[in-house]
């Protein structure tokens, strides 16, 4: 059976992302492709850390 990936879109990237950032990243079937934030260093970090 062919196993797909969950694409996820985040909207913040605050203390709850940080949060839930570590069972995102140990998990195989979690991929982060997406955020949306009101500050521009954390929307430019989010893209060079998860090529989004």
């Amino acid at each position: 059976m062919e196993q797909h990936r969950l694409r996820i879109g985040v909207a913040g990237l605050g203390r709850a992302f940080s949060l839930m950032l570590p069972t995102f990243l140990q998990d195989p079937r979690v991929q982060l492709v997406a955020a949306c934030d009101p500050r521009e260093e954390a929307r430019q970090q989010f893209a060079a850390d998860f090529n989004a």
